[in-house]
């Protein structure tokens, strides 16, 4: 099973100068779904959001990192230049796709389910989640949360599973 993973503001915002556009630690609630939703799974993700300092990537059980770039190896660490091979993971064990903008929209086609955060504000961006067809997915979950001390705005945790057929 493919899951993507995201965050966004109102226009699919998801990041602005190579980062969340909303500023660290404004949304707490969601970085401790994300980290629950991905803490030792199989992830995906891109050379641009691939950070080896962050702890989400320390505590993944593997990770591929799709790049055309050379990459030191590492225990839990493929480098990848295709979706292929983590298309056949997918077909055996769970992969937790997390980003950048590109990885969202080349592995939407191949998603079975989506774990969002709709955070309730305007922000610039220059990366956006991939526009998708809402007659293609069920809605599985749909939280509503105010903003309060821990969160800066008001938002949304909606889990989207693709229909059938």
């Amino acid at each position: 099973m493919i899951t993507l993973v995201a965050a966004m503001s109102r226009g699919r915002v998801i990041g602005q100068d190579g980062k969340l556009p909303w500023s660290h630690g404004s949304m707490l609630h969601d970085q401790f779904r994300y980290r629950r939703l991905i803490d030792n799974q199989i992830i995906a993700i891109g050379s641009g959001t691939y950070n080896p300092q962050d702890d989400y990537i320390k505590n993944a059980k593997h990770i591929f990192l799709l790049t055309t770039k050379d990459v030191e190896p590492a225990d839990n660490l493929t480098a990848v230049s295709s979706l292929h091979p983590i298309l056949e993971t997918a077909k055996l064990k769970d992969v937790f796709v997390v980003g950048g903008a590109a990885v969202f929209k080349e592995f939407m086609p191949h998603a079975d389910k989506l774990e969002l955060t709709y955070i309730d504000a305007d922000y610039e961006g220059d990366k956006f989640f991939p526009e998708f067809n809402d007659s293609d997915w069920q809605v599985i979950n749909d939280e509503a949360h105010p903003a309060d001390n821990d969160n800066k705005h008001s938002y949304r945790f909606v889990t989207l599973a693709r229909s059938a057929g």
